[in-house]
């Protein structure tokens, strides 16, 4: 992977992530990567892990090094107060599709 290549993140765990795939740069099953995640509040950390599957929303990624807990909980701190309807949403979303 070029060390240049930014990735939209579209979701993040402590041990995985989707990233929306770069029309330039595409990544393939089994490719490692390692780079750093910027945060909404300019914050860094520092993720690695391998191209896990290829889905129709993007490239999900194993991570072997990932999010700490810590910046999770900072990101959803901030989610849920600047969009207070996202969780709700979602939680909703997900209920419906489990019965």
């Amino acid at each position: 992977m070029d060390k240049d290549t930014a990735y939209r993140v579209l979701e993040i765990s402590e041990q995985g992530i989707l990233l929306a795939q770069h029309p330039n740069a595409p990544l393939q099953i089994g490719e490692y990567l390692r780079g750093n995640i910027l945060f909404h509040d300019q914050d860094r950390e520092e993720i690695e892990g391998e191209v896990y599957r290829l889905d129709p929303r993007g490239v999900i990624v194993r991570l072997s090094r990932g999010i700490s807990a810590r910046h999770m909980m900072k990101e959803q701190v901030y989610i849920k107060n600047t969009f207070p309807m996202f969780f709700r949403y979602t939680i909703q979303e997900n209920f419906k599709a489990t019965k």
